[in-house]
């Protein structure tokens, strides 16, 4: 009764195959999903870089467009 068979040795083999098999796909597929999340929030960081302009005045970095006026009467920006 418990003896093995060929039928059962490979049955056992095609199981585990099987199995080994899905895990797989299902791997390659969550890989894939991390990797198209990683690549979206990083197309979403680099649309937030902003080029800025240093201020000839304080010296401090402002943005190089639509910069606000800041505290000191000189402020370059202040038109």
């Amino acid at each position: 009764m418990l003896g093995l068979s060929l039928t059962k040795i490979l049955f056992t083999a095609a199981l585990i195959f099987g199995v080994w098999k899905i895990y797989r796909i299902i791997e390659g597929r969550n890989k894939h999903r991390v990797a198209a999340a990683q690549k979206a929030s990083l197309d979403a960081a680099q649309r937030v870089v902003e080029e800025l302009a240093e201020c000839s005045v304080c010296g401090t970095y402002v943005p190089s467009q639509g910069a606000n006026a800041c505290d000191r009467a000189d402020c370059p920006f202040g038109a």
